[in-house]
């Protein structure tokens, strides 16, 4: 790890110096539920912070990666009291972002995206009973949820100006939310998300 830290701060100006490269920083909210072939959460509201690098391929494309913390999660009722699950996940996608002439303010982008969860909270905390819309008895198991989650990002941003810009984008998950030795459910997160980015 200390190997690693020393590497970035070594390649850090280098990037920073080349004029294909911009670094950049972005924050706002997000809300976020699961979705499956028989069940479906509530949108639960949450925020995200990150930073990012651009590699401007040409004057229309660009790629872009990011590490963003993203709390998400779902809310949902539980023999009809409200309950309240937040997973929250370091995120990294990997983008295609381009231009359209004609509109040069706006930007898209498309591409994958995977994340890890670091924190998961169910508020209220006991939650052994079962769910009549989610069909399974949340918080049984102490590994509930998949630590991995991949997905696709699609989004647009407007640039304000040369450095801000607002970002807003959809998230859909391809794997799994639940442990399948845990609950038997081909649930998978999504995510909307609205926010600012800035670019030095």
């Amino acid at each position: 790890m200390r190997k690693l830290f020393v590497l970035i701060l070594a390649i850090a100006p280098m990037l920073l110096s080349a004029q294909d490269f911009n670094v950049g920083f972005r924050g706002g909210f997000n809300l976020g539920n699961y979705q499956g072939e028989d069940n479906g959460g509530n949108y639960k509201f949450a925020g995200y912070a990150g930073a990012m690098l651009t590699y401007n391929i040409s004057d229309i494309a660009s790629l872009q990666t990011e590490i963003n913390y993203s709390m998400q999660g779902f809310r949902d009722h539980v023999d009809g009291e409200s309950v309240s699950v937040a997973l929250d996940y370091i995120t990294v996608p990997l983008l295609i972002q381009f231009t359209l002439r004609n509109f040069e303010q706006f930007k898209f982008s498309l591409g994958p995206q995977i994340g890890y969860l670091v924190r998961k909270h169910e508020d209220p905390e006991d939650l052994y009973r079962m769910s009549p819309e989610m069909e399974f008895s949340m918080g049984a198991h102490g590994d509930t949820y998949e630590d991995f989650d991949y997905g696709a990002t699609l989004g647009m941003e407007y640039e304000i100006n040369d450095q801000f810009y607002i970002q807003a984008r959809y998230y859909h998950g391809i794997s799994k939310l639940f442990n399948e030795d845990a609950i038997d459910s081909d649930a998978k997160n999504r995510a909307f998300s609205l926010g600012i980015a800035y670019r030095l």
